[in-house]
């Protein structure tokens, strides 16, 4: 299944309509690392040692720092370095409907 900017998704030789608004607006933050940062701050990991001593580029870090989007292989390798589970990295935040009308 693809799913297309236009709400629609393929399965086999049918195109359907989405059921559900998918938005991809830059704007609204439905998962958020502030998990990984309180994670970091409670075992004193400064993001200097996140550099230094576990090897996280500064992209990957400006990634977690504005809540975009990472891959899946990046957070199974994020557990394996500190050893925990993905939601101790990142949160999904349920978003109003209403607002992502405005």
């Amino acid at each position: 299944m693809q799913l297309h900017l236009d709400n629609t998704f393929l399965t086999g030789k049918s195109v359907h309509k989405c059921p559900y608004k998918i938005s991809f607006n830059q704007n609204e933050d439905m998962i958020t690392y502030d998990a990984f940062w309180k994670f970091t701050k409670e075992n004193g990991i400064s993001q200097y040692k996140l550099s230094e001593d576990y090897g996280l580029d500064h992209r990957l870090l400006d990634k977690l720092r504005h809540n975009k989007p990472l891959k899946t292989t990046t957070i199974d390798k994020l557990c394996q370095i500190f050893k925990i589970t993905p939601n101790a990295i990142l949160t999904y935040v349920e978003t109003d409907p209403s607002e992502s009308s405005r």
